[in-house]
């Protein structure tokens, strides 16, 4: 079988897409499948690709992400939806959801033609079966993989300070909710934790300033976007994961905080219950109170958090690239079979 996958991110660019595609790339490989990679690195480069491409010397086209198969013609197309327009509209500034426009037509144009639809989330599926008026019978659910022992290798990776870290990693933007954060560590006792942010965005300059204002300059701490090579020692020194995201396709980091060991507290999303069950590999929180009182709880006992962190490892060794690849490569056979 010979594929050709076309995406705008794969490393070194950074976030969840770029992770997924080179995760089921490399699995996709060590099962023999024949993986052409082919990378955009912007929207309009991304869209353009099937003009570069030789899509018939292929048996099918995996498409990452929805708007980037409107010009696909002539084979089986297979596409994975990450995270739907529609589902991130509400929390764009205005200027952006009138650029997104012609994406959710793309995205529509997409999926009219799909052979196979793959979300990589139950909510992601419900989103396209509610938005975009997507048959049930359209869409698989295949969610995302991660190199378990690359993360769960660097565990205790070190913090020779009592002061214990608290850790986000996202993209500093509107619907991953990343004030919630800053706000409920300000309200805990000042040296009781040091709140480290991973990522960058349109929000980072607002953050630096609401920061300043709660008067928590020495209790947060911005630390840039990580590269995928220090990622897992960043997560190995963190004692707890906090994820306050408005809005998940599926929540890559929390799988990598679990596979890592971290005691993890996170939103309560469909996509954040999907991986963990309350009080046994994690914390859902519901309102900003129980988010502070979590926090308290998991930073003032030790062997609660650690529990926890067992607790999630165990849940993410079951989440490999092999097994994402496996189910992937049967979409390819059923679409190559349509």
């Amino acid at each position: 079988m010979k594929v050709a996958i076309l995406t705008r991110d794969y490393p070194p660019a950074i976030g969840g897409i770029a992770t997924h595609v080179e995760g089921l790339v490399r699995a996709l490989g060590r099962m023999g499948v024949e993986a052409d990679l082919y990378v955009g690195s912007h929207d309009v480069r991304t869209l353009l690709l099937p003009f570069n491409v030789p899509l018939k010397a292929y048996d099918v086209v995996h498409v990452q992400s929805l708007p980037y198969g409107a010009f696909v013609f002539g084979v089986p197309m297979v596409v994975t939806v990450h995270s739907p327009v529609l589902e991130e509209f509400a929390y764009y500034r205005n200027a952006l959801k009138l650029a997104s426009l012609p994406a959710i037509a793309l995205e529509k144009l997409t999926l009219s033609r799909a052979s196979a639809v793959l979300a990589v989330s139950g909510q992601s599926r419900s989103e396209l079966l509610s938005m975009y008026g997507l048959e049930p019978e359209r869409v698989d659910v295949i969610g995302n993989g991660v190199d378990y022992q690359k993360f769960s290798g660097q565990m205790g990776a070190g913090n020779p300070s009592s002061t214990k870290r608290v850790l986000v990693v996202s993209r500093l933007e509107p619907r991953k909710n990343v004030r919630e954060a800053i706000e409920a560590v300000a309200e805990l006792p000042r040296g009781t934790c040091r709140l480290e942010i991973a990522g960058d965005g349109s929000e980072k300059a607002a953050l630096v300033e609401l920061v300043k204002h709660l008067d928590a300059e020495g209790i947060v701490h911005f630390l840039g976007r990580v590269g995928k090579a220090s990622l897992p020692e960043v997560y190995g020194r963190s004692e707890v994961f906090l994820t306050t995201s408005n809005s998940e396709g599926f929540g890559l980091s929390l799988l990598e905080a679990m596979s890592s060991g971290c005691a993890c507290v996170a939103s309560d999303l469909p996509t954040h219950r999907a991986l963990i069950e309350h009080g046994v590999s994690g914390l859902i929180y519901r309102n900003r109170p129980e988010l502070v009182s979590f926090l308290r709880d998991l930073l003032s006992s030790p062997e609660k958090a650690e529990r926890l962190g067992a607790a999630a490892r165990e849940v993410a060794s079951g989440h490999s690239w092999e097994k994402v690849a496996e189910r992937v490569a049967g979409a390819y056979e059923s679409a190559i079979g349509e």
